[in-house]
């Protein structure tokens, strides 16, 4: 694992190849959530980190790359299955007068993600320790948030199903998907049919220094 000062070099330089330059708070912020997430992770299963590129671009920068996709930073996102806080984390930090609502399921990573708040002192950010099918259920989350998201959580198909009751009219469902994304196109297609999305916008992306694919698919209400 790098040093705290390389992986903010790695972060910087990345973050500045897909349009996006951190200040010096925004760097400090990632330095805390980059050492609390080490420190956590050491205890139980956050995330995976195999490389020292991983938390600085397979974590971080592929949790940034919807951000310039966000057209209201001041408006309201879901973050279904965040674990160790991805996408909603990083977003939260570069946008940060979002109302980010995290949900997960696991006691243990919700905990972390209190904590971690707390450290971070971030303000409006709701963290939901349950199922997202009991979210859905509740009324008072019933078309609620201006942005819907989730990083690789899902099935595209089960994203859409499960996401899109929380979009506000105007919303928009935004999708993070990697390799494998054509084998989940026809079902997916089926599901936009039956809630009723459609696709707004798409993007071929790459991760910047490793190259890594990624496509950034934005759904929105016909």
């Amino acid at each position: 694992m790098q040093t705290e000062k390389e992986f903010i070099d790695i972060l910087s330089d990345a973050a500045r190849a897909i349009g996006l330059t951190l200040t010096d708070g925004q760097c400090a912020l990632f330095r805390t959530f980059r050492n609390e997430l080490l420190l956590w992770n050491s205890k139980m299963n956050l995330l995976s980190i195999h490389d020292p590129l991983d938390l600085p671009i397979k974590h971080c920068i592929d949790s940034l790359l919807p951000a310039r996709f966000i057209s209201n930073p001041s408006g309201s996102l879901l973050d279904i299955g965040t674990g160790g806080g991805f996408p909603g984390i990083p977003l939260k930090i570069v946008l940060p007068n979002l109302a980010l609502t995290l949900l997960d399921a696991s006691r243990k990573k919700t905990s972390f993600l209190r904590e971690l708040t707390a450290k971070l002192r971030l303000e409006a950010v709701r963290i939901i320790q349950g199922r997202v099918e009991e979210l859905t259920a509740d009324p008072a989350f019933a078309s609620g948030f201006d942005v819907v998201t989730s990083r690789a959580a899902f099935k595209l198909a089960d994203l859409l199903m499960i996401g899109h009751p929380f979009l506000k009219k105007d919303g928009v469902l935004i999708a993070m998907k990697g390799k494998g994304l054509q084998e989940e196109w026809p079902e997916a297609k089926r599901i936009c049919e039956k809630v009723n999305l459609k696709v707004a916008e798409q993007y071929d992306l790459s991760l910047p220094i490793i190259g890594d694919l990624r496509k950034i698919i934005l759904f929105t209400r016909c």
